[in-house]
């Protein structure tokens, strides 16, 4: 096993500290609270767009091969 690089990692007695604590830093939860709210969004607009379908192609063009297979 490789030691811990001293640059990135310090470790004492009393205190630890990590590189990448973006986890704990306010800024970068409001962040990926607005991605997770985009993310939504964008599902929400996939699900009006295939609700206002009035046909599916790819699923009809299944179910017709799978028809066309039984009759043969």
């Amino acid at each position: 096993m490789e030691p811990l690089d001293p640059k990135r990692y310090t470790i004492s007695p009393h205190t630890f500290t990590q590189p990448y604590t973006v986890v704990y830093n306010p800024f970068y939860q409001s962040v990926q609270a607005a991605q997770l709210e985009q993310e939504l969004d964008r599902l929400d607009a996939v699900d009006v767009l295939v609700g206002e379908m009035l046909t599916y192609p790819d699923a009809e063009r299944i179910l017709n091969k799978i028809r066309q297979n039984r009759e043969a």
